[in-house]
């Protein structure tokens, strides 16, 4: 290699090394954006708060069986199936979904949804009709009935777009203010299904624990976070 080669290759490295640290800056600005109520560094960005409580858990897919092995929840998968067919053209991804998180029940801090479109090489077009629709929360953050669209109503009780209509007008109004009141409602329409299972999995409240940022630039969408609430209060990412 030549001298001037040798230069210019490390300028080029130079600037490539001062690039990354500027969009790394930027990411860090980017992030505390989450946690802040709307409040965007520049005219042309526009930030937006989502709430996710009311967004189906992908983590409601999994369970634990008798050997404590990681295996697929059947009902939930049937609840997803019907979800996605409202969300998107491609419902069969459901099971690539599950069989994925079976194998990595223990996903790691901060590993989000855009990350497990990626690891399953979901086409853009596909994720975006899919990021409305589910979240990914480890741990104990249940479906808040009362922050969830009619859509995921429809599909997590299996009800027609006017059940859902009237079930999220009676919660909001306090008609059904839990569980029991809940579970009469489904029973007039549903006469033998049993709905204890899926209903554990769902909170009747004004209370939001899971919420995302998105970022757009001059109305296009280039970046998405999220922050959830730990078990003392605090919102992390």
């Amino acid at each position: 290699i030549n001298g001037f080669s040798y230069i210019q290759n490390h300028i080029e490295l130079l600037t490539q090394q001062a690039e990354s640290i500027k969009k790394n800056q930027q990411k860090k600005e980017y992030e505390k954006l989450a946690f802040q109520d709307n409040i965007s560094p520049h005219p042309t960005i526009a930030v937006k708060s989502v709430s996710l409580s009311g967004v189906y858990n992908l983590f409601f897919l999994i369970d634990r069986d008798a050997n404590d092995n990681t295996v697929i929840n059947i009902e939930q998968l049937e609840i997803f199936s019907r979800l996605l067919s409202k969300c998107t053209s491609t419902p069969d991804i459901a099971l690539l979904i599950a069989k994925y998180l079976v194998t990595v029940p223990n996903i790691e801090k901060g590993f989000g949804l855009l990350d497990l479109l990626n690891e399953l090489s979901i086409p853009l077009e596909t994720g975006v009709q899919l990021i409305p629709c589910m979240r990914i929360a480890a741990g104990p953050y249940r479906l808040n009935l009362n922050l969830a669209s009619e859509i995921t109503l429809q599909a997590y009780f299996n009800l027609r777009p006017t059940e859902a209509t009237k079930l999220s007008k009676y919660m909001a109004n306090q008609t059904i203010p839990n569980h029991d009141a809940l579970k009469a409602f489904l029973a007039k329409i549903h006469l033998d299904k049993d709905f204890s299972a899926v209903i554990r999995s769902t909170v009747i409240t004004s209370r939001l624990d899971h919420r995302g940022t998105v970022l757009e630039y001059n109305s296009e969408t280039f970046a998405y976070l999220d922050i959830i609430l730990d078990g003392k209060g605090n919102w992390i990412k």
